[in-house]
């Protein structure tokens, strides 16, 4: 799903403090009494382009983290994170 990973021994680099991770909602999944239809692939790649703000919020993340006393720990942070992951959904 596009993560990165980093491995190093060096315990300069190691956190002094690691946060479990979020626990969060998905949305539930829509079922349909019906075979999708062509006209209903084109609505959802419409409302997906219209409505698409990961970016948007991954570059509030940033600014909120970096100003924010809490970091990316502060509640605005928290609430980017949990919006983007339910974008990214």
């Amino acid at each position: 799903d596009g993560d990165i990973y980093f491995v190093s021994w060096d315990e300069k680099l190691i956190p002094p403090k690691v946060y479990p991770p979020m626990d969060y909602q998905s949305p539930s999944q829509q079922e349909l009494d019906h075979a999708v239809t062509i006209e209903e692939i084109q609505k959802y790649f419409v409302k997906y382009m219209v409505n698409d703000s990961l970016g948007l919020i991954a570059n509030a993340h940033t600014v909120f983290a970096d100003y924010e006393t809490g970091q990316a720990r502060s509640p605005k942070c928290l609430e980017l994170a949990k919006l983007f992951s339910i974008a990214v959904d």
